[in-house]
C-alpha cells in the first residue's frame, strides 16, 4: 500500500469520525448527557467529564487512551528491532 492511499485512508477514517460524532449530538441536547475524555502529557493523564455517568466514560476513555500509547510504544520497539536485524 502506497504511502498516498494510507494518508487518504486515514483522512477518511478522521472525516467519518467527526461525522459521527456530529450526527450523534444532533439528537441528545438532553441536559442529562454524560461525556468525558482523557489527555495525555507526557506520562500523566488528565482525565475530565461531567452530568452523570461521566466517571465511566472517562475512564473508558483512559482505558482506550493508554492502549493507543502502549500499540504506538510496541510498533516504534518491533519496527526498530527490524531495522538493526
Amino acid at each position: 500500500m502506497n504511502l498516498y492511499r494510507l494518508y487518504a485512508l486515514g483522512f477518511l477514517l478522521i472525516l467519518t469520525g467527526i461525522t459521527m460524532v456530529v450526527l450523534g449530538s444532533v439528537g441528545s441536547a438532553s441536559p442529562s448527557t454524560a461525556f468525558g475524555g482523557a489527555v495525555f502529557i507526557g506520562p500523566f493523564p488528565i482525565i475530565f467529564g461531567s452530568g452523570p455517568g461521566s466517571g465511566l466514560v472517562a475512564l473508558t476513555a483512559l482505558i482506550i487512551a493508554a492502549f493507543m500509547v502502549i500499540t504506538f510504544y510496541l510498533s516504534v520497539l518491533l519496527r526498530k528491532g527490524h531495522r538493526e536485524a
